[in-house]
C-alpha cells in the first residue's frame, strides 16, 4: 500500500516535470498569448512519457493486467481480455509485464508520433499539449495503442491528395487494422464514417447541440434493436454495466475538464469557420471527429442503458487527436489572455487527478 502510494507520487512528480517545457514557452506580449516553438525537447519529452507509461499505477488496470498475464502464463491458456495480438505479445515476452507494457505503450507512441510528422505540426508543443490534455488516459488503457494505430490511419487518408488512392487505401487498412488491437474500435470507426459526411462548421454544431435531447430520446427508444447484437464481439459489453455514480471525485474533475474542453471547442470552430480555405483537410476531419467522439460520450451518458463507463471510454478516445488540433490551433494563431482559463482548468484537473489517486492508493482503494 506504501509503495503504491509512493509509485504515484513518483507519477506525479514526472508528469508535471514533462510540462516544464510548455508552461515556460508561454510569452504574454502585448495582452497577447504566444507559443514558442522549439524542438530541443523532443526525445526528452517522448522517453518521459514511456516512462509514465511503464509505471503508471494510478488506475487500477496497471495491476489487473499484471494479473491477467500472470494466470495466462500459468495456466497457459487463451484468455478472452486480450485480443490476439497481445496474447502472442504475452507469449513472446514469457509473460514480462515490463516488456509488454514497453512494447505496447511504445509502439503506440511510434505511432502517435509519426501522425505528427505527416501532419508538419509541432511535435514539441503537440506532445506538450498530449501531455496535460491526454497522457493520464494513455497511461493506462490498452486501447491506446489502437487509437494511436487509427489516427495514424486517419493521418494518411486525409493527408493525402484526393487522387493518391494507393495513401487513402493504406490509410483505410490502417484504421481496420486498429479493430485487432481493441474491439471497441468499431465505435471510432463508426464515427469516422459518420463524419464523412459533416462539415466543420458552426451552424452544424449548434444545430447538433440543440439536437443533443432529440438524438438521446431517439437512441434511447430504438437502442435494444441498434445494439441486437453480440456486446462482447463489438466491445459494448459496458453498456450492460448497472449505472455507477459519478462520485465527487469524478464530479470535480470533469468540472475542470468541460470548462477547459468547451471554451477550446469554441473558440478552434469560430477560427477554423474564418479560415476554412487554409486549414488543412485533415485538421477540419480530426476536429469534427473529436466533437462527435464527444458528442457521442455524452449520449451515451444520458441514455438508459448506458454507463459511466461508456462515456468515459468514448470521450477518451477524442484525447489523442485533440492534442494534434489543439496544438495546430495554438501554433497559427494569436491570442488573448482568456487562452490560458482551458489551460488553467485543465491542469487543476490534473492536479485533483493526482491527488485523489494518492488518497486512495494510501487508503488502499486502488485495486
Amino acid at each position: 500500500m506504501m509503495m503504491d502510494s509512493v509509485w504515484i507520487l513518483l507519477d506525479s512528480v514526472l508528469f508535471f516535470v514533462l510540462l516544464i517545457p510548455f508552461l515556460s514557452r508561454i510569452i504574454i506580449f502585448k495582452n497577447r498569448i504566444y507559443f514558442e516553438c522549439g524542438k530541443k525537447w523532443n526525445i526528452i519529452l517522448l522517453i518521459g512519457c514511456l516512462l509514465f507509461c511503464l509505471y503508471n499505477k494510478t488506475e487500477g488496470d496497471y495491476i489487473h493486467y499484471k494479473y491477467y498475464i500472470e494466470e495466462i502464463i500459468k495456466r497457459k491458456n487463451i484468455s478472452d481480455t486480450f485480443e490476439f495480438p497481445y496474447m502472442i505479445l504475452i507469449y513472446y515476452t514469457q509473460g514480462s509485464y515490463f516488456l509488454f507494457r514497453f512494447f505496447v505503450w511504445g509502439i503506440a507512441l511510434f505511432f502517435y508520433k509519426k501522425s505528427i510528422d505527416i501532419l508538419k505540426v509541432n511535435y514539441d508543443l503537440t506532445m506538450s499539449i498530449f501531455i496535460l490534455f491526454s497522457l493520464v488516459a494513455f497511461a493506462y488503457v490498452r486501447v491506446s495503442l489502437a487509437i494511436s494505430i487509427f489516427i495514424f490511419g486517419f493521418v494518411c487518408f486525409y493527408s493525402s491528395k484526393i487522387r493518391s488512392v494507393k495513401k487513402r487505401c493504406l490509410g483505410l487498412m490502417f484504421m481496420l487494422l486498429s479493430l485487432l488491437f481493441h474491439k471497441s474500435m468499431i465505435i471510432i470507426l463508426l464515427i469516422f464514417f459518420l463524419g464523412a459526411f459533416v462539415k466543420c462548421r458552426t451552424k452544424n454544431l449548434i444545430i447538433s447541440l440543440c439536437l443533443f435531447p432529440v438524438v438521446v430520446f431517439l437512441v434511447n427508444k430504438y437502442i435494444g434493436q441498434i445494439f441486437n447484437i453480440d456486446i462482447n464481439i463489438v466491445g459494448l459489453k459496458y453498456l450492460t454495466m448497472d449505472k455507477e455514480n459519478l462520485g465527487p471525485a469524478r464530479i470535480m474533475f470533469l468540472l475542470f475538464w468541460s470548462i477547459s474542453v468547451i471554451i477550446l471547442m469554441w473558440k478552434m470552430i469560430v477560427y477554423f469557420c474564418k479560415n476554412i480555405k487554409i486549414i488543412p483537410i485533415c485538421i477540419q476531419r480530426m476536429y469534427v471527429l473529436v466533437y462527435l467522439l464527444f458528442y457521442v460520450s455524452l449520449v451515451f451518458l444520458f441514455i438508459d442503458l448506458g454507463s459511466i463507463s461508456m462515456f468515459i471510454r468514448v470521450r477518451e478516445m477524442a484525447y489523442m487527436p485533440l492534442a494534434i488540433v489543439v496544438s495546430y490551433f495554438f501554433i497559427n494563431t494569436n491570442h488573448k489572455k482568456t487562452i490560458l482559463l482551458p489551460l488553467f482548468s485543465m491542469l487543476c484537473a490534473n492536479i485533483f487527478y493526482f491527488s485523489y489517486a494518492y488518497y486512495l492508493s494510501y487508503l488502499g482503494l486502488i485495486k
